[in-house]
């Protein structure tokens, strides 16, 4: 091919692998012009062109902003071409950080509405549950005006100030059986569920209850799961955890948010032969 041949848009389109529609865009960003316009107006390129337009199209696939490559195109060097590739590095890793976030944040919350989808509301069960990562938030303080969103928005003010997401749910944490029962609708703590936490939920046997209702409303859930444990002697240890698996993100009405109360238990022999008659 002659250096000094002229190629239609169409052609150079197909000998670079830019698109017709690529290469009119980069034309129009002024980043990359045709070298000749036809009177009719139609773009024609030089086989020299190869060059430039490769690395427009290196640098523009690397999510370098077009006025950056115009700047730097034709006083490129080494050096300031590392400089570049160097900062935008970190601009890609940054977003890489912010992408594998928000992938986080959509399994979590797949999960939590796929396990409310599958959730038998109308009794208490056992079920054997995998431990989690979780945030631990502050000890919560309700004051005597036993306001539920004061503690819960000075949980949120601590996992922002700790730059924790408050895209992923945040559930309730009690100390112990009986703390839950004391005050079932004011937690000890509140959690996020973030699966990059430094602590974990138990794992293990716990028995499951759920019930539909704006937050702090537990119904009669702490009620009807204590007589589930005593009726099978069941033995509570740690924390209970309250975790709305389907809320705002899912559903319209407040007053049927859906809400899991989860209590582990002992491992017992009781315990076991409970968990082996549901199968």
């Amino acid at each position: 091919m002659n250096p000094n041949d002229l190629l239609s848009i169409s052609h150079f389109a197909e000998l670079t692998g830019v698109s017709r529609s690529t290469l009119i865009y980069y034309d129009e960003a002024g980043v990359f012009h045709p070298v000749e316009r036809g009177e009719n107006g139609y773009r024609y390129y030089s086989p020299q062109q190869f060059i430039i337009v490769n690395l427009v199209r290196v640098l523009s696939d690397l999510q370098v902003p077009l006025k950056q490559i115009e700047a730097i195109k034709d006083c490129r060097t080494p050096e300031s071409i590392f400089d570049l590739l160097t900062e935008q590095h970190d601009v890609l890793e940054e977003k890489i950080k912010w992408l594998k976030s928000s992938q986080g944040v959509i399994d979590t919350l797949r999960e939590l509405i796929r396990q409310g989808l599958d959730a038998d509301e109308t009794r208490i069960s056992i079920e054997r549950r995998k431990s989690r990562k979780i945030v631990f938030g502050p000890k919560t303080d309700f004051g005597d005006d036993d306001h539920f969103y004061n503690a819960f928005i000075e949980s949120c003010a601590y996992f922002k100030e700790h730059n924790w997401s408050l895209s992923y749910p945040i559930a309730g944490w009690f100390e112990s059986l009986d703390s839950f029962l004391a005050t079932p609708s004011e937690p000890d703590k509140f959690i996020s569920l973030n699966p990059a936490g430094d602590k974990k939920t138990l794992g293990g046997l716990h028995v499951i209850g759920y019930t539909r209702g704006y937050y702090g409303v537990t119904n009669d859930i702490p009620k009807l799961m204590t007589a589930y444990l005593k009726k099978h002697k069941l033995i509570p240890r740690g924390p209970v955890y309250k975790i709305y698996l389907q809320d705002e993100v899912s559903v319209v009405d407040p007053d049927n948010y859906l809400l899991e109360t989860s209590i582990p238990v002992e491992d017992t022999d009781a315990a076991r032969r409970l968990l082996k008659s549901k199968k």
